[in-house]
């Protein structure tokens, strides 16, 4: 039975996905921030729930980790319900660059984000975590729906 608000935070499930998360994160060099914000990039039509960025490596020196990279959450005024299935799509991205995927380096972004939604939607099933599944999946179909959208305008133009 899907949670809300602050008993969903709490739950177990969600927990051990948080802890997760950041352990993964922290062994790879990525900041891991759920920011108080309602937005953590872009503006307007384009701002931005969540967003990660591999970490950029120099070489040379083995003790040089290079610039750490970031996974970034919005969560103010956004339910809990909404931004865990958004840290769900950016950690899916988190594991197609860790697992060198070929997805994650497509020419496609519709393809990367269809594969990342469905992802998305497997780790969240993984850890059990008791959201509305039916309504986020809706909200997925519609996102992928716009940038296909935003793709063939693209391609118009």
């Amino acid at each position: 039975m899907p949670q809300a608000g602050q008993a969903l935070l709490e739950s177990a499930r969600v927990q051990l996905f948080l802890s997760t998360v950041r352990s993964q994160c922290r062994k790879c060099n990525v900041q891991f921030v759920l920011a108080d914000a309602h937005e953590v990039g872009g503006r307007g039509k384009n701002s931005l729930w969540g967003f990660f960025q591999e970490p950029t490596v120099r070489t040379g020196n083995l003790r040089n980790r290079g610039n750490a990279g970031m996974l970034k959450i919005a969560t103010k005024d956004i339910p809990v319900s909404e931004w865990i299935v958004t840290l769900a799509h950016e950690y899916a991205h988190f594991l197609q660059w860790f697992r060198d995927d070929p997805v994650y380096e497509s020419d496609s972004y519709v393809e990367l984000e269809i594969a990342t939604e469905r992802e998305a939607f497997e780790i969240l099933e993984r850890f059990g975590i008791p959201i509305n599944y039916e309504a986020a999946k809706r909200k997925s179909k519609k996102y992928i729906e716009k940038i296909k959208r935003e793709e063939k305008e693209l391609e118009s133009e």
